[in-house]
């Protein structure tokens, strides 16, 4: 363990203080953003080193429960941890976007059963190594099992709409495989060192909460912000109203009960009903706290409207917004529970000092999730759903507050302090890698992406993040703000039907359509889109329309038209080769920022409808791509290079979705995904090439010099194409004669169907 925290801190030194490759963390953005983690990591490797002090400056060991025998007990606590898994999903779906709820949950069952077979195909072997003698009780590694997969859960919530199948599996399967075992072996086994340093955590404050908020932050920084924060942030204003539903309060109360079976099912035989009513104390004073602190924003509301002062947002207004959210509630709730999780099951805990500490544990959660959703917004920590402040900081007020609870009892404070701290710090650090294995291994899958000039298949599976098209989704329900739905239909009528009125009304109308969060109507976005498509000229010197225009377009991208979509894409990267010059000096500092991320974000799209529907948008697809190639390659600016390098990787994950499922007929000549992308790219970035293919599946066959002569080409030339179809075995060709194959058949048929009537007249 000493020498794990000694690389830790010296890799963690390393790349905060030292110039690193920004390679080994996929791009300088990423860096950044681990920063914050690192810094912690640093820290608590310096306290789990304390581990090698002689054990005379530690408190004796606690005595605890073992591994407990069969009981009907066990049974039921088993059947409310498992339950409380629920709790997780349902508090998820009630604070994501309606477009990503049925993913959301879809992902959440795939993390369960992944964490579940991880930690019983191995994990529970890892635990029992730390043991006197194996587990014999199969109910309590089922319990064990429980545990596991809510640290997987805890990870999955953090990384919500944004991380891709691949991320969250694999940390999963790290996190319930590895990382739970060894860190439940350190704190509970008899041969563990922390159990024997003293180290106190009743009900696994440490080993399940803190260990899964220190891997959510850092595989939150490597995954980045969602792309609605992106919006947010080039708009300059949040998106209202903001996401939430009654699910969050149903998982809130799912997770309550479930926590019941989560504390007591470690207690002592004769100590059931102690942490039962402990851990109700706590959820009542936690979520109590909560309440207080929504009354203190609605107070500092209030007189700012009778000041009359206006709202910044800044940082702190948005935090003071914060405070008032339906869903603070819950999550003071269950900062209270994780609090009371540390020590609820000790006899030496009352039902008061429970709540004390529950109380700060849920003031804490609030202030620290609230501070971090106000950071997110200008492209920090992403943290959606408040993980680190309830599972992180909680857990440690709950677990130092266990050294002042032993001190009222008559124990010695400083040695139990000590030992406390050290366990905090073996639990940063053992999270810390858990994320960043996994993480560095989808950055490198990534890098393959930008390596290769044609893209790659594995990388387009192997990635950290969704892209920007995949996150927007489609809407599924309007949201529950009467006013605000009311607000859009007004500005979503204005922009279709009163275009000629006053042009700084218009705009006012597009930005309110812009900062809506969903607006389901599809049959208005794809006319919304033209509109803005059409005017889209006139932002060219105007800043303010120019973002509005951009981050309106990125809401109904989903629907927009083919010739929408290309001809967005072309100005945006003329605007951009220009460097994003042109506005004054305030401007300037964002402009080539958004310019990318509506480059990015429309070459995905341009990808998806090439590849679907419209063959002949790919080449604007191809464009963007070679682009944003140069631009992540080359840019002084690090945050430009990470949004050209997150476009790059997402268009090819994208184009190469179905590629390697026989979308395409089979041909003689390469059969990777790899030579189907270049057949592709050949096809749709020279268009006699298509044009050729067209012309023979009609004749079936064609001499060189009537070809030639079709497409007003020189013989030469002609030849130079048909050897490019040749070599992917679409046709045969000798020195005079151009003959079809039966694949190229196949293909010419389907690219014929697929093409849209106006361009196939052109072939």
């Amino acid at each position: 363990m000493l020498a794990v925290c000694l690389a830790a801190f010296v890799l963690c030194g390393w790349s905060l203080l030292l110039p690193t490759r920004p390679s080994l963390f996929g791009s300088e953005t990423i860096r950044v953003r681990l920063r914050l983690p690192h810094v912690l990591v640093m820290f608590g490797s310096l306290a789990s080193a304390g581990m090698v002090l002689p054990k005379s400056w530690f408190p004796a060991i606690y005595a605890t429960h073992g591994t407990p025998p069969e009981s009907p007990f066990l049974s039921l606590a088993t059947v409310l941890v498992l339950f409380m898994l629920f709790g997780f999903v349902a508090f998820e779906a009630g604070t994501v976007s309606s477009a990503y709820r049925n993913q959301s949950a879809e992902k959440n069952l795939l993390v369960i059963m992944f964490s579940l077979a991880a930690y019983l195909g191995a994990g529970r072997f890892i635990y029992d190594g730390f043991l006197d003698a194996p587990t014999s009780t199969i109910t309590w590694i089922v319990f064990q099992a429980g545990f596991a997969c809510t640290v997987s859960l805890i990870v999955s919530n953090a990384l919500t709409e944004r991380a891709t199948t691949s991320t969250n599996v694999l940390c999963a399967i790290f996190s319930a495989g590895l990382a739970y075992p060894v860190l439940a072996g350190l704190v509970w086994g008899q041969k563990g060192l922390l159990h024997q340093i003293g180290f106190v955590d009743a009900s696994g404050a440490s080993a399940v909460h803190l260990l899964g908020a220190s891997v959510s932050l850092t595989a939150a920084a490597a995954v980045g912000p969602r792309v609605r924060l992106q919006r947010w942030r080039f708009l300059g204003g949040p998106e209202t109203p903001d996401f939430s539903s009654p699910w969050s309060v149903v998982g809130g109360l799912f997770l309550m009960f479930g926590w019941l079976g989560f504390n007591s099912g470690n207690a002592l035989d004769n100590l059931h009903g102690h942490a039962f009513f402990n851990t109700i104390m706590g959820a009542c004073s936690g979520a109590l706290a909560a309440w207080l602190l929504s009354r203190v924003g609605v107070l500092i509301r209030w007189s700012r409207e009778i000041l009359r002062r206006e709202s910044r947002q800044t940082s702190f207004d948005a935090m003071i917004e914060g405070l008032e959210a339906g869903p603070r509630f819950v999550i003071g709730m269950m900062g209270g529970l994780v609090a009371v999780t540390a020590n609820g099951a000790l006899p030496e805990v009352s039902w008061g000092m429970a709540a004390g500490e529950s109380a700060v544990g849920g003031f804490v959660a609030v202030l620290v999730s609230t501070w971090m959703s106000a950071r997110s917004r200008s492209g920090r920590i992403d943290d959606p759903l408040g993980v680190i402040g309830t599972h992180g900081c909680a857990a440690v007020v709950g677990l130092l507050s266990t050294t002042l609870w032993f001190k009222i009892g008559g124990k010695a404070f400083l040695p139990q302090l000590v030992a406390q701290i050290v366990g905090c710090g073996a639990c940063i650090v053992i999270g810390w890698l858990a994320a960043m294995v996994p993480c560095l291994l989808l950055l490198t899958s990534e890098g393959r992406a930008l390596e290769k000039t044609t893209g790659d298949w594995m990388a387009a599976k192997f990635r950290l993040r969704l892209g920007a098209i995949e996150q927007l989704g489609t809407p599924r329900e309007v949201p529950a703000d009467i006013e605000w739905n009311d607000r859009i239909e007004e500005a979503t009528q204005r922009i279709l039907h009163k275009a000629d009125e006053d042009p700084d009304r218009w705009w006012d109308a597009v930005e309110i359509y812009a900062t809506a969060a969903e607006v389901p109507d599809k049959s208005s976005q794809a006319a919304i889109a033209h509109q803005i498509v059409e005017r889209l000229p006139e932002t060219a010197d105007r800043p303010d329309r120019e973002r509005v225009a951009l981050v309106a377009l990125s809401s109904s991208a989903e629907y927009a038209m083919a010739e929408d979509i290309s001809s967005a894409l072309t100005q945006c990267l003329a605007r951009a080769q220009g460097n994003g010059n042109g506005h004054s000096s305030d401007e300037s500092q964002y402009r080539r920022e958004m310019l990318i991320w509506s480059v990015a974000l429309l070459t995905e799209r341009a990808a998806v409808l090439g590849k679907a529907v419209r063959p002949d948008v790919l080449p604007h697809a191809q464009e963007g791509l070679t682009f944003l190639r140069k631009v992540a390659e080359n840019d002084k600016n690090y945050r430009v290079r990470d949004l050209a390098r997150v476009g790059v990787i997402d268009s090819n994950a994208l184009l190469f979705s179905d590629l390697g499922r026989g979308t395409l007929p089979n041909w003689q000549g390469p059969f990777d995904a790899e030579g189907r992308w270049q057949l592709m790219e050949t096809l749709v970035t020279n268009k006699t090439s298509l044009a050729t293919l067209l012309f023979l599946a009609d004749h079936r066959s064609a001499t060189i010099a009537d070809t030639a002569e079709a497409f007003k080409k020189t013989r030469q030339e002609t030849l130079e194409i048909a050897m490019l179809l040749a070599s992917h075995g679409l046709i045969s060709c000798n020195p005079k004669q151009l003959t079809i194959k039966n694949s190229g058949l196949q293909l010419a048929n389907r690219l014929r169907h697929s093409v849209h009537p106006r361009e196939r007249l052109r072939a």
